[in-house]
């Protein structure tokens, strides 16, 4: 009879290979949670850029709504720029004909709407002033001259890093 040998083969790994696989594991998970943080911040940075659009095109159409179809229109600074304007509405058949100043100042990064039932101090709704838009970077407002008709100029610009700016104009049709 022949004797058969066995050969001593081990089962498992060597400390090299545990080494070598948990390397490799490290490095992967580094890449992986480097890509979801990175992921994360370009979210947050998307997020507040569509934010900053969307205040600052509600901001603008609800100027642009008044401004057309304003009574009046009166920008402090003339033809210089500067960081407030008002207007007077057109009378509100729906609200016995009154009259509402509307005014738009810019101060301490916020755009802020003011309304009052004209020649008053009388709140136009629960209260006289609403924020209509944040961080706002700059803001400046004037006549484009001096002469008739009146066109009125406005920029801003919103936003950290990727800012919504805007420049736009509007002429009063009642004037």
């Amino acid at each position: 009879m022949k004797s058969t040998r066995h050969k001593n083969y081990r089962t498992g790994v060597t400390l090299a290979e545990m080494l070598l696989a948990l390397t490799i594991l490290a490095v992967m998970s580094t890449a992986v949670f480097g890509m979801i943080q990175l992921g994360g911040k370009m979210n947050s940075t998307v997020s507040t850029s569509i934010t900053s659009d969307l205040e600052v095109e509600a901001a603008l159409s609800r100027i642009i709504q008044v401004g057309r179809t304003c009574a009046s229109v009166s920008v402090p600074s003339g033809t210089t720029p500067g960081t407030s304007f008002s207007m007077v509405s057109q009378a509100d058949a729906a609200n016995a004909n009154q009259s509402y100043d509307i005014s738009y100042t810019y101060a301490n990064g916020q755009l802020t709407e003011t309304q009052y039932l004209h020649g008053t101090t009388t709140p136009r709704f629960g209260t006289a002033s609403t924020v209509i838009v944040r961080n706002v970077q700059s803001f400046s407002v004037c006549y484009k001259s001096a002469t008739t008709p009146q066109v009125v100029i406005i920029s801003m610009s919103v936003g950290t890093g990727p800012q919504a700016v805007r420049t736009f104009r509007f002429t009063p049709r009642n004037q």
